[in-house]
């Protein structure tokens, strides 16, 4: 890139070449161009546009950087222009506007992949690979359909000959592989087109995505079958190549097809292999180990063709890419406990990034609406995407704290990075009146930002400006955009509201980019790694900005990531919190996301639920679009037990978070709770309609019928067709311990629980408890007393650890309880469980249910009958949890469910839920 003499970017042209896009070529050094095989005769001007183009197929092209390009020192009608575009897309057939998008207010840019071609010589057709010898496409198909993708072809290594060995086994093996690979698919833009046998054909827009999906698919493979026999164990060799294809309906044809066939058949087991154009399309974008097998004559090809190969172990060892953009910050780990908590709060435990809910709502009426969606990078550094992100979050955040406008988080928005949905559409979804879109271009200290705002309700524009700014004045454009929109849609801003816009969060510039490439980081998956970067590029911030108070806030939430995930639950991890917290606050009193963390601080560390409140109502007070906000104050009252609370503070958060599963799932928790069954069954429908295809999702709607009529046959039904491998998720775990105990099947329930390869079940804040506890109950029930006596001794021993671990912790003493009633040794636990009930307080409800369960369990279990049906009784009216048909198929019920008191704890349920 070069750096002109106005200070604008400008890319030196490639050397000339051939083009391929779509159903199109354009040779540059003789400026023809070729649609669907056939030469079409354009003047220059529609060309040398067209070329701009493509020379620049990953960015938005302005207007007036094409004019000065083409028409350099003229004044150029709107007309002129327009009928210069018109023209190439009469000639593309692409009234569509599916090649050249036009993005209002800005300029255009390319909506389909673009390969580049050395110059062919003189009378050499125009081609990139060698031609294979195909079967031509259906008579039928019409030549328009012809256009560039990424060609996947699967096959599954032995599976004929082991079909003629085992053919029960075969057949199990070939639907556990498709399963897999079409859950993995949706994750990375790919479409199934075509399952021959054991093998697939899947298109996708790019190389990159196409092997990007190879290393997920193969990874998951590898994962699906641990600890089993050679024979079980999938292996599939995978063939990428990007060509022309021809596409008549859901059908592909074409040499491409042919071409990625025949890689498939020289990839190594368990690896890739991949064409030079695919090879060129990665190279520098992925850290996987890749081998060129150089030119290979490849069966029924013709001429021979360059091969790349990733071997299993490399693509076993490389880090798998991230699937599709979806949610953004990991959920509270302490959203709740017990089984509909395990289910419904561990929603994403194992799922990919997913879609939105599709269905579209009208705008909302009230206060403005409007959506900030994520903005373009122009940088001509491809790492540089972090900073137009850290851009985006500063600017919505900033919009956020305008009361008179609502402001849709950054958790929803992002989900439509890479969309070519039109902006009606997204409006629509998110029910917002405005959007707000934006490019931002970083280059020799100066940044230069382009933002319009759009009525969403006919896509016309409203305002639209351009800033560039260097060295610290960049931090003033975020507050000049919050302020012109704010203006745009009649806002009237008092002079605290245009001081709390404008203020900088930093005045240099390179804390600043630490602190955005920080926000990047925090995207990832919350493990100690991620944490120690976010932690070492805060604290670094903050050396050269001592004053930077958004940072001492970050650092406060990191902490809390620390401890509240159970990376380090830790005092020392909560003293520290506090410290950033009172850097922050003397140095901003007034920040938001001070206020919010202290809230976390208070809720999710002290457990002081008013000091919580009212750090969070402040919160709100300050920024009264803050979702997560809204979110976090649920949880606390979910564990105070008010679920009336907890789902009118969710259904705020859903307004400004719709497409957030997390708070969907929470959501559907807290209906539950409310014995609102319905309204939760509708919650599980978006969730199904955002995640089609994640099994983990699917489990949600049984387990919900589960509980409000004692209904296991759609659970049997769902667990079937939920893919091997996966039985230490939360949800798949829990979901098959249930089945099994409702079937009377003990010997079951013990299978699932020695499959779950961690020595302990679950955590809850500091606590953990060993699934020997729950393989005591599994031996006990099937009559296995000696060896439940040696599980629940384990477990008395592991509990006894954690004591002296974390001694005042009320869970703790709860799950010691359940190991010593176990034992036959009732009175010390009930003594257990009255420690436990001491160190719980009052108005932690929840937590006070969760250790009368426990009380309940332990009197039943020393064949104190009657005061467990009491307890019980009480237990299942509001605000108990409707747990009922759950503890009516757990082993320490069974010598109660005959009592008559069962059968009116059941109608007493069957008349409170709705």
């Amino acid at each position: 890139m070069s750096e002109g003499d106005d200070g604008s970017l400008k890319q030196r042209p490639p050397s000339p070449g051939v083009w391929r896009f779509a159903n199109a070529r354009l040779d540059e050094a003789a400026l023809a161009l070729e649609v669907d095989g056939q030469p079409v005769k354009l003047e220059r001007k529609p060309l040398e546009l067209l070329l701009h183009l493509l020379r620049n197929p990953e960015r938005l092209v302005r207007k007036d950087e094409l004019i000065a390009a083409i028409w350099p020192g003229r004044i150029l009608s709107d007309s002129a222009f327009t009928s210069c575009v018109a023209k190439l897309r009469e000639a593309f057939g692409d009234q569509g506007q599916t090649i050249i998008r036009t993005v209002h207010g800005y300029g255009y840019r390319l909506g389909v992949p673009v390969v580049r071609d050395s110059t062919p010589a003189p009378g050499v057709p125009l081609q990139t690979e060698p031609t294979t010898v195909a079967a031509p496409p259906p008579p039928q198909t019409h030549q328009r359909s012809r256009r560039l993708a990424a060609i996947m072809f699967t096959d599954m290594v032995g599976y004929t000959a082991l079909v003629q060995r085992n053919e029960a086994l075969g057949l199990k093996l070939l639907q556990r592989q498709r399963r897999i690979v079409r859950a993995c698919l949706s994750g990375y833009g790919g479409r199934e087109v075509e399952v021959i046998g054991d093998a697939f054909l899947i298109e996708f827009s790019s190389g990159l995505r196409a092997v990007e999906c190879a290393i997920a698919l193969q990874q998951q493979l590898a994962r699906s079958s641990p600890g089993g026999s050679p024979e079980e164990q999938i292996t599939l060799r995978i063939g990428i190549h990007v060509g022309d294809i021809v596409r008549p309906g859901k059908g592909l044809f074409g040499d491409s097809v042919n071409l990625a066939s025949r890689l498939q058949a020289v990839a190594p087991e368990g690896g890739i292999a991949m064409s030079g154009m695919v090879f060129d399309q990665i190279y520098n974008k992925l850290e996987l180990e890749i081998e060129d097998r150089g030119e290979m004559q490849l069966k029924g090809v013709e001429r021979p063709l360059r091969v790349y190969c990733a071997p299993a172990q490399a693509v076993l060892a490389t880090t798998a890419p991230a699937p599709l953009p979806g949610s953004w910050r990991r959920p509270r780990a302490s959203l709740l406990w017990g089984v509909a908590a395990a289910l419904l709060a561990a929603v994403a435990t194992l799922v990919l990034w997913g879609e939105r809910d599709r269905t579209p709502a009208p705008a909302v009426a009230g206060p403005t609406a409007i959506a900030v969606l994520p903005f373009v990078d122009l940088s001509p550094a491809e790492h540089d995407r972090y900073f137009a992100d850290g851009i985006h979050d500063s600017v919505l955040t900033r919009l956020a704290t305008v009361d008179q406008l609502k402001v849709i988080s950054r958790t929803s928005v992002m989900q439509y990075r890479e969309t070519d949905k039109p902006i009606n559409e997204i409006a629509a979804e998110l029910r917002v009146t405005h959007a707000l879109e934006g490019t931002v271009q970083r280059h020799a200290g100066r940044v230069r930002i382009t933002a319009q705002l759009v009525d969403a309700r006919d896509a016309s524009q409203i305002w639209a400006e351009t800033f560039e700014r260097g060295g610290a004045d960049i931090f003033s454009i975020q507050g000049d955009i919050a302020q012109r929109v704010a203006a745009a849609v009649n806002i009237a801003l008092s002079p605290k509201d245009m001081a709390q816009l404008a203020a900088a969060p930093t005045r240099n510039a390179q804390a600043y980019d630490l602190y955005v490439q920080m926000l990047a980081l925090e995207s990832q998956y919350n493990t100690a790694d991620v944490l120690e970067g976010m932690e070492t590029l805060l604290t670094q911030a903050i050396e050269l900005d001592p004053g930077f108070a958004l940072a001492h806030a970050a650092l406060a939430r990191t902490y809390m990531s620390w401890y509240r995930d159970g990376v380090d639950p830790s005092p020392q991890r909560l003293a520290q919190m506090r410290r950033a917290l009172d850097a922050a606050l003397a140095l901003q009193p007034d920040l938001p996301e001070t206020h919010m963390q202290l809230g976390a601080y208070y809720y999710e560390g002290l457990r002081d639920y008013a000091s919580a409140e009212r750090a969070l109502k402040r919160t709100l007070e300050l920024m009264p679009s803050a979702a997560h906000a809204y979110e976090l104050f649920a949880y606390m009252r979910m564990d105070q037990a008010r679920w009336s609370d907890a789902v009118q503070l969710l259904e705020k958060a859903v307004e400004f978070d719709p497409n957030q599963r997390w708070i969907r799932g929470a959501l559907a928790n807290a209906y539950m709770f409310e014995r609102r069954f319905s309204d939760a069954l509708t919650q599980v429908e978006i969730l199904e309609r955002m995640l089609p295809d994640d099994p983990t999702v699917l489990l949600l709607r049984p387990f919900l019928r589960q509980a409000w009529t004692g209904d296991i046959e759609s659970l049997r039904t769902t667990l079937a067709a939920v893919p091997e491998g996966l039985d230490s998720n939360p949800v798949v775990f829990d979901s098959r311990l249930r089945l099994a105990y409702a079937l009377g099947r003990p010997a079951e329930a013990q299978a699932v629980i020695e499959r779950c390869d961690c020595p302990w079940i679950a955590q809850y804040r500091a606590s953990r408890y060993p699934k020997d506890l729950l393989l005591g109950d599994a031996l006990a029930a099937g009559r296995r007393a000696a060896e439940a006596q040696e599980a629940y001794r384990r477990a008395l021993s592991w509990m006894d650890e954690e004591i002296a671990r974390v001694p005042a912790h009320a869970r703790n003493y709860q799950f010691r309880s359940w190991a010593l009633a176990g034992l036959g040794r009732s009175d010390e636990a009930l003594a257990d469980i009255d420690r436990a009930l001491e160190l719980v307080a009052r108005e932690d409800g929840w937590e006070r249910l969760q250790v009368l369960i426990g009380r309940a369990r332990v009197l039943a279990m020393g064949g104190r009958s009657q005061e467990a049906l009491e307890l019980m009784a009480r237990l299942t009216h509001p605000p108990g949890p409707a747990y009922l048909y759950f503890w009516l198929h757990e082993p320490w019920t069974e010598g109660l469910r005959d009592h008559p008191m069962i059968r009116e704890m059941i109608e007493a349920h069957t008349r409170t839920a709705r």
